[in-house]
């Protein structure tokens, strides 16, 4: 289980997830209802919602061409999880 820490000037959600605490192998994250499979890499951009690690090394969700905290109403504090998958 995690928490969003802060939110980015582009609506990303950083979360207190560190990239060295995630499980080994595919996961599956849990965001606001929604689930998304994998972590993505900038360079392999898709669309809709995605799970990327950030320049700081913690896991964020963002969104392609959009504000994932407007997408799901999330805010600091707000819990999220990551599952083996």
């Amino acid at each position: 289980m995690g928490h969003i820490l802060y939110i980015d000037h582009f609506g990303n959600l950083i979360t207190d997830i560190k990239s060295t605490d995630l499980p080994g192998g595919d996961v599956i994250i849990e965001v606001a209802g929604q689930r998304i499979q994998g972590i993505t890499h900038y360079y392999e951009q898709g669309e809709g919602l995605m799970a990327i690690v950030g320049s700081s090394g913690y896991l964020e969700i963002s969104l392609s061409s959009g504000s994932a905290c407007d997408f799901l109403g999330m805010g600091v504090g707000d819990e999220m999880k990551v599952l083996p998958a």
